[in-house]
């Protein structure tokens, strides 16, 4: 790994820092229900479209543990890293229809959020019990506007700042 690629990750992993402590300074978008807009995963699918699938999972390797201690949350760390492990897992296994440009980064950042919610609360399941379970419709029906609005947003940011690899779509498609 070159010296550009390390200082530019370390870049992505200080902003998604930076953008999810904001995000935990914000009241939840549906009172009393756990759900935030998920804005540093811009930063995670910007590393996987730049990057690697290894790369944008170094980055969720760090900025989830990272993320939930600067937030004063360490039990955090459990929901945030399992959410982010499910996101990069179906993000990363759908790259290649992005390569093939069968998905956009809307569509892959949808995909993403939707399976963060579900691990989170199959961590909720397991800590809390199935009580937990009854915030599943609101934050799955919720988790898709927020995914493609940090799609949506991801694209604004490749297209000015970080581009996408080489041989892959365009960041300016939108489909």
């Amino acid at each position: 790994m070159n010296a550009k690629r390390i200082a530019t990750l370390a870049l992505l992993a200080a902003m998604a820092l930076a953008v999810q402590y904001l995000e935990s300074l914000l009241p939840p978008i549906v009172p009393g229900v756990p759900f935030k807009l998920g804005l540093a995963n811009i930063f995670t699918l910007a590393a996987l479209l730049r990057f690697s699938r290894r790369d944008a999972l170094l980055l969720c390797l760090v900025r989830a543990p990272l993320g939930a201690l600067l937030t004063a949350s360490p039990i955090g760390i459990a929901y945030a890293l399992t959410g982010s492990l499910f996101a990069w897992a179906v993000m990363a296994a759908l790259l290649s229809l992005y390569e093939r440009k069968l998905l956009s980064p809307v569509g892959l950042s949808a995909a993403g959020a939707f399976c963060f919610n579900v691990g989170q609360l199959l961590v909720g399941l397991v800590l809390v019990g199935g009580a937990v379970m009854a915030y599943f419709p609101v934050m799955c029906a919720l988790s898709l506007p927020a995914g493609a609005l940090t799609g949506l947003i991801c694209l604004w940011l490749t297209s000015r700042v970080i581009r996408p690899r080489r041989g892959t779509r365009s960041s300016q498609d939108r489909c």
